[in-house]
């Protein structure tokens, strides 16, 4: 087996320092927004109804799982401790708030399915929110007010107003903040996927949702009390930025509606303004979360529409491929199939007439006999290979059991000792190393890599000074797993690389397969929506390089 060279000592170092770049980094974006949260406490010092660093928190677990989860209950504590508040009841609040955190992170694990965690595109996890939303910051308000009206810091007549300020405030955290630190990350390639058009319209949709804000959340116009009603004129926006641009243009433009309204609301002014501050921001922020939600719901709801339209394309095109396959099966076949069934027949009336004109004592050779039922078993092992291979090739596209995890590096080892007779004969190895696992059926992955493997050990060089090396390799990004099988055998000509995955090419005429073996490759690759591609190495090999899912 081929290994990895390297320190451990260096990539722990790495490990360490990149661990601790990236918990300074949180923090000070905690710690930030946290201080501007607590800059509209107004029912008490340590309770705002706009806390950004709930959602900024969730995000970061997201990303980097549970090993974050201290620093933010680090970050969450010395922020209660730079304001008037005694040391144990900074404790008590940064002990509500972490269970907030890692109770919004384990129900968005238990309700999502896996490969949707941190992805808030469908329409599945965008309702896993809600009871992040709803119970998690419950969890944060009850203890924190606890704390709060225990150590005597406010007063028990305030218990129930602060947990609801507390509760709203972490709950539209979560539910806009969160979000938008995950599809942040994504933004500028987003951008850069789309046409300059659409990117002008981005930024015109950022600057009217702001502008209309502004006017509505400001003191230029002095709007009479009880028009609130006047907030529903920013719906067209959330809806704008849904259709157009789906996830990240509800989000776009949500943040760019509660940026001024929150500032102006803070200040006493704008449509939602009213004799009590808290009662104004709490009012704001329920319009924010009904806002956001609806336009995260339109989003994703479009986003799964636009995906079943393009699965129903890509089906039918599949579809199609396969009838094509299929006939052009049909019809090689039979053409195939009829040369062994015309050379069986022709030997076995050879051999009949030898029999019926054999004279009484003849001295025949027995040889003579003997070579056309040679022939005759060889034309029924030619067909019944045929036969089993168009087998295999058919049920290729579909899994015959259900897709779990498989460990590649594990099929791999079985499959080495299966094939150890034939790479002795060749005079061959087969090298891997730290091949990640992949998300489908055994059977399947097992076709895959022993028709590669055999692929290359039939056009080994047939110099015996010369050993084949076949290699496999392989790396993960996203979803998706990318393989490399490379040998240094004796490679397969240009000319015929278009053609080697059809159904009975063969490029050297000489060796004993049907020719549908990288057929069965192909179309088990394309099943689980992989591509599949053939190259020359440099070593005047071939190299096969191919995706499966990620497990």
């Amino acid at each position: 087996m081929a290994s990895d060279t390297g320190s451990p000592s260096i990539w722990a170092a790495d490990d360490k320092l990149s661990y601790a770049l990236l918990s300074l980094l949180i923090f000070i974006s905690y710690f930030i927004a946290a201080k501007a949260g607590l800059a509209m406490a107004f029912v008490h010092g340590n309770v705002s109804a706009v806390w950004p660093p709930s959602g900024i928190a969730l995000a970061a677990l997201l990303v980097y799982g549970w090993k974050i989860l201290p620093v933010l209950t680090l970050a969450n504590f010395l922020v209660t401790l730079t304001t008037p508040t005694p040391f144990w009841i900074s404790v008590g609040i940064a002990a509500g708030n972490t269970v907030e955190y890692a109770l919004a992170y384990f129900l968005l694990h238990v309700l999502c399915h896996k490969k949707d965690h941190g992805q808030f595109n469908s329409l599945r996890t965008v309702l896993c929110l809600l009871p992040c939303v709803l119970f998690a910051p419950a969890a944060a308000a009850l203890l924190g007010a606890l704390s709060l009206c225990y150590g005597a810091i406010a007063e028990w007549a305030l218990y129930w107003d602060i947990v609801l300020t507390w509760w709203l405030g972490d709950a539209v955290g979560i539910l806009l903040i969160a979000p938008s630190c995950m599809l942040g990350f994504s933004l500028l390639a987003y951008l850069r996927s789309v046409s300059q058009e659409k990117v002008i319209e981005f930024f015109a949709l950022t600057a009217t949702g702001l502008f209309a804000s502004w006017v509505l959340f400001s003191d230029i116009f002095a709007f009479p009390a009880g028009t609130r009603s006047a907030a529903y004129v920013l719906f067209p926006f959330i809806m704008w930025g849904a259709l157009r641009f789906q996830m990240f243009g509800a989000l776009n433009a949500a943040l760019a509606i509660s940026i001024p309204a929150v500032i102006g609301t803070a200040h006493g002014v704008g449509i939602f303004s009213s004799d009590s501050q808290t009662e104004s921001l709490l009012q704001l922020q329920a319009f924010i979360a009904v806002l956001t939600m609806t336009g995260m719901m339109m989003a994703s709801a479009l986003y799964e529409r636009q995906q079943a339209a393009r699965y129903a394309i890509q089906t039918e095109r599949r579809i199609r491929q396969q009838n094509a396959e299929l006939q052009r099966l049909a019809e090689v076949s039979a053409h195939h199939l009829q040369e062994p069934v015309r050379r069986q027949i022709s030997y076995a009336q050879l051999l009949a007439y030898a029999i019926e004109h054999m004279p009484p004592h003849s001295d025949i050779n027995k040889a003579d006999l003997l070579l056309p039922m040679q022939f005759i078993e060889q034309g029924a092992t030619r067909q019944k290979a045929l036969l089993h291979d168009i087998e295999r090739f058919l049920a290729a596209g579909t899994a015959l059991a259900p897709a779990q995890p498989q460990e590649t590096q594990q099929v791999l080892h079985q499959l080495s000792h299966r094939l150890q007779g034939q790479c002795q004969a060749k005079k061959a190895s087969i090298e891997f190393d730290h091949l990640p696992p992949v998300f489908m059926d055994k059977s399947r992955l097992e076709d895959l890599f022993y028709e590669l493997i055999g692929n290359a050990l039939q056009h080994a060089h047939p110099t015996a000074s010369h050993r084949l090396v076949i290699t496999l390799s392989a790396r993960q990004a996203g979803r998706r797993v990318y393989f490399r099988v490379e040998d240094n055998g004796q490679g397969i000509a240009p000319a015929y690389r278009a053609k080697v995955f059809a159904v009975f090419e063969t490029v050297n005429p000489h060796t004993t397969g049907t020719g549908i073996g990288l057929a069965i490759v192909r179309r088990i690759v394309e099943s689980v929506d992989g591509h599949i591609s053939c190259h020359s190495t440099p070593t005047g090999g071939c190299r096969f390089s191919f995706d499966l899912p990620a497990a």
